[in-house]
């Protein structure tokens, strides 16, 4: 990435926590000027729904060419031409990366849509011309996994550290240890990857020496890790093998040691153990609903393999749990000074309007009115005039 682009982002970033300062009435209008004086964003970008409408648009135009070069070329799906279709594919790629690279510099376009759709369009056509390649090659089964999976994950890797658009780090996370599970030894090879990679992508993703968008793909990075890691430890993965159907050695027994079967038990706990612990220590939101995620999934797959009995009073007893640990926070909450406790709080952070109540906002939208309405002032003396005088000379007051 460009080092003005990451510069542009940082100044994104802090412009946008400004306004939300200013809407929650941290700062007055005099230091908000001041903080857009000092941080200048030159790129030009949309907004949510607009962004949207123009990846969309952007794909279609980018299908629509597709088609158009097809048909000209006069090469059709059906039949034995999947290196020429390999070979166009590439080259559309190609131009889709040139386009995006154009967008970004020349056009100065960011989190605007446009460039989004064209690096999109890059790794699907990128994607489209290795599968073809594969098929021409008669390669099956684990080598073409193996081949395309990797293939496609340095093509995702490369976008994602020139333009770090959004799905970028999910995509080259996911490709990696797609070709990691076409290899022998695939549990360990994701038990180590898995490890080492949500290890690092966590500690980029805190990094303050990295840009903001890679530390957002870092995110992305790191809950494919983490779900990897966890479904290579996972129990009912030694029962039924899942890691050995795309070689034809998958097998079901229930004849998995009570060694290993501890062993995976307290991996699985001590996962959503250590990511819970990483989360409140490090104030980390996603290291804590992964944690939360792991943990109930957990604690699922223990009411099954117990065959504990009813599952409904169990998912009752469950809710209710949560609801009294909810209840208690709250109260916690309440208690302390400005509703922090331990670096937490129950309050919007910097968002208008963030101390009403969900009940407070229904009833707004009910009466239709963006503002409480003004009450009513209460009954009191009116008086309607009268009249006066006589013999003549009257008047009305």
């Amino acid at each position: 990435m460009r080092p003005e682009i990451r510069a542009a982002d940082e100044s994104w970033e802090v412009l946008a926590a400004a306004r939300a300062w200013h809407g929650a009435g941290a700062i007055d209008d005099a230091e908000l000027a001041a903080i857009r004086a000092r941080f200048v964003d030159d790129r030009r970008r949309s907004r949510p729904g607009f962004r949207f409408l123009f990846f969309v648009f952007t794909l279609f135009a980018g299908q629509a060419a597709w088609a158009f070069v097809m048909t000209l070329v006069g090469v059709a799906l059906a039949g034995r031409h999947e290196l020429v279709l390999a070979g166009q594919l590439a080259v559309l790629a190609a131009f889709a990366a040139g386009g995006a690279e154009w967008a970004t510099t020349a056009q100065r376009l960011r989190r605007f849509g446009v460039e989004e759709g064209l690096v999109a369009l890059g790794l699907g056509w990128a994607g489209g011309a290795i599968v073809l390649s594969l098929g021409a090659l008669d390669l099956r089964d684990w080598p073409a996994l193996f081949l395309g999976a990797g293939a496609f994950a340095v093509v995702a890797a490369g976008a994602l550290w020139r333009w770090a658009t959004p799905l970028t780090g999910l995509l080259a996370a996911g490709a990696l240890f797609a070709a990691l599970y076409a290899l022998p030894g695939a549990r360990w090879l994701w038990i180590v990857a898995g490890a080492v990679v949500a290890w690092l992508s966590w500690r980029t993703s805190v990094d303050a020496r990295v840009g903001p968008a890679h530390r957002r793909r870092a995110d992305e990075i790191l809950v494919v890790a983490v779900l990897a890691l966890y479904a290579a430890v996972h129990v009912a993965g030694l029962r039924s093998d899942w890691f050995g159907w795309l070689r034809r050695e998958s097998h079901l027994t229930s004849d998995v040691p009570e060694l290993w079967r501890a062993a995976a038990w307290t991996a699985m706990a001590a996962l959503a153990a250590t990511l819970l612990a990483l989360g409140v220590a490090r104030r980390d939101r996603l290291a804590l609903s992964l944690g939360a995620l792991v943990g109930v999934v957990t604690a699922v797959s223990a009411i099954d393999a117990l065959d504990l009995e009813p599952v409904w009073l169990l998912l009752v007893a469950g809710g209710l749990t949560l609801i009294a640990a909810a209840l208690v926070l709250r109260r916690i909450f309440a208690s302390r000074a400005e509703r922090i406790a331990g670096g937490f709080t129950d309050r919007a952070l910097y968002e208008a309007d963030g101390d009403r109540s969900f009940v407070e906002l229904a009833a707004t939208l009910v009466a239709l009115s963006p503002a409480p309405r003004p009450s009513e002032p209460p009954p009191g003396f009116a008086g309607e005039g009268g009249d006066f005088g006589g013999g003549g000379a009257s008047a009305r007051f």
